[in-house]
């Protein structure tokens, strides 16, 4: 699949740089790929939000404060 070398940038707001970062990671290098391949980067990629703080903070304020409530990332 043709992909761009760079996604555009966005205002992430409170959300996230560590999982952003991530997520664009996935995306460029996983479409570059055999679908077989990108999926098992994806995978990766998914392990490696998981391994974050953010992902952390956010699964606990969810939990704990419901879908509306804005968490304080530390972005890493």
């Amino acid at each position: 699949m043709a992909t761009p070398a760079a996604l555009p940038p966005v205002e992430l707001g409170q959300k996230s740089r560590a999982i952003d970062a991530l997520m664009c990671r996935a995306l460029l290098e996983g479409c570059s790929q055999p679908l077989s391949d990108g999926l098992r980067f994806e995978s990766e990629m998914f392990g490696a939000c998981c391994a974050t703080e953010d992902m952390r903070i956010g699964v606990q304020n969810f939990l704990a404060n419901g879908p509306r409530s804005k968490a304080e990332f530390v972005h890493r």
